[in-house]
């Protein structure tokens, strides 16, 4: 296939994916930064966490490809179905994981909020990669149109993709650093369920059963599901804070951790 560039040049092309994958990652990280208005973290501090998920593909690619390797790839449909309901959400949810876990080792988090914002700001640097890597192998197939729509729609889906199933395991973190839960990794298993759930969708609709009707039932589904949890989340994390300021928890914050942890 000719490669036809409208633009003329190869490099404005990627450019103009790279600013559109970046225009929905800002928006969804605007969006979440502006809900925890009690007590927001320094958007310094967010822009940083975005910045540090920007590195994690370079963890999760190398190892998924290596997996999907020995697995055996996609040629085997069965096989290209465990690659990604399976090693895909668990390979990417470590690394951001990972990321997370190392960006927040010496912060204190004030409860599930600030946890959450970093979290959806290392999910929101992982997927403005993920989505420009989309967009140049539907680029470099010499489909500019069709590169466009790819970054356009995955970038519509970043709301409640990889910032969501982050910003939960960074809830997990807040809430255990006040005291509120027993583990820092409380809801990794959120963050794998719900991934794997949407590549489920996915992989179902697309894969198996090729009926695009399905997937919209069962995205629909996945998307009001994946809506109702984080708003819960959020309200959970909103009353805690509430009740964290009325306790006197900002003016001696340590204590209050001791005091919680060992009750």
């Amino acid at each position: 296939m000719e490669y036809s560039d409208p633009l003329g040049e190869f490099q404005y092309s990627w450019i103009l994916l790279a600013l559109v994958s970046l225009f929905f990652s800002l928006l969804v990280l605007h969006f979440y930064y502006r809900i925890d208005y009690h007590n927001s973290e320094p958007i310094s501090e967010v822009i940083k966490a975005f910045l540090a998920g920007m590195l994690s593909p370079a963890i999760s690619l190398p190892i998924y490809i290596f997996l999907s390797f020995i697995i055996g790839g996609y040629e085997d449909t069965t096989i290209a179905f465990i690659n990604l309901v399976l090693v895909a959400p668990i390979v990417e949810e470590s690394a951001k994981g990972a990321i997370l876990f190392w960006f927040v080792r010496k912060k204190q988090l004030n409860g599930g909020l600030d946890g959450m914002i970093y979290g959806v700001a290392v999910g929101a640097g992982f997927a403005f990669i993920e989505n420009i890597v989309y967009g140049m192998t539907t680029l470099l197939q010499g489909d500019f149109s069709g590169a466009i729509t790819v970054v356009l729609v995955r970038g519509g889906f970043t709301f409640i993709g990889h910032p969501v199933y982050t910003g939960l395991l960074g809830w997990g973190i807040g809430m255990y650093q006040v005291g509120l839960l027993p583990s820092p990794y409380s809801r990794m298993s959120y963050s794998l369920g719900l991934h794997a759930l949407w590549n489920f969708t996915n992989a179902i609709a697309f894969l198996v059963l090729r009926r695009q009707i399905l997937w919209v039932i069962l995205a629909g589904f996945v998307i009001v599901l994946l809506i109702m949890i984080m708003y819960i989340h959020f309200q959970q994390a909103l009353r805690v804070e509430r009740q964290l300021i009325e306790q006197g928890y900002y003016d001696n914050p340590d204590k209050f951790r001791i005091k919680t942890r060992r009750s």
